[in-house]
């Protein structure tokens, strides 16, 4: 990632996911489901993907093998919460690589060994049980994770309210939209503490 890509994504993250959403309609919500493994977690970088069967996460282990610095892995799981794709080997595998976090359509483990690594992850739920590393799945192709189509290089943005998929033709524009969002909520909210409502501000009356 250049110095000019990595600028871009410092600025994106600066803003929360909403006020990403507010910008531009492009930037697109996963599902609810796929929620912060802690509170903390917060992640801004390009997509590197995964996509696994029922059962299995090899597909994981072959993206963790070639995951570049600042990416971030995002895995199709099919939703399945019935195993622990994920779990802290791969997280200190990432992590070494100089990937920055994991969005996972289906369950993790291993929770407190990576809340103790401040590794930030996604996902929909965690489970103990052990995934197999029999099938090698797909990497670096388009997956849907929550709903959510995610081609590799796609920006990724995820914090407490959950994670958007920015497609990078747009990131600077959505950059620009956003700082302006973010000033005319603040000149709102400053009316709204001089005794306005929303409803007038949003011209419902």
């Amino acid at each position: 990632m250049n110095d000019a890509n990595k600028d871009v994504i410092e600025r994106l993250k600066a803003f929360p996911t909403g006020t990403l959403c507010n910008a531009d309609p492009k930037a697109r919500a996963m599902d609810a489901a796929i929620r912060q493994l802690y509170p903390e977690a917060k992640v801004a970088g390009y997509a590197a993907t995964a996509k696994v069967g029922y059962g299995q996460n090899g597909g994981i282990h072959r993206a963790a093998h070639k995951i570049q610095p600042g990416e971030v892995l995002v895995v199709d799981a099919e939703g399945s919460r019935d195993f622990g794709h994920f779990g802290d080997l791969l997280a200190t595998c990432c992590q070494t690589r100089g990937a920055i976090g994991v969005v996972i359509d289906g369950s993790v483990r291993d929770t407190v060994e990576l809340k103790k690594m401040k590794f930030p992850v996604f996902a929909t739920g965690t489970n103990p049980t052990r995934a197999s590393r029999s099938e090698t799945g797909e990497i670096d192709i388009e997956v849907k994770v929550g709903g959510t189509s995610v081609r590799p290089g796609d920006i990724i943005v995820g914090d407490e309210d959950g994670v958007i998929v920015i497609p990078v033709d747009i990131a600077e524009r959505l950059y620009q939209a956003a700082v302006e969002v973010d000033s005319k909520e603040e000149e709102m909210r400053a009316q709204i503490l001089k005794g306005s409502t929303t409803f007038e501000l949003f011209g419902m009356s």
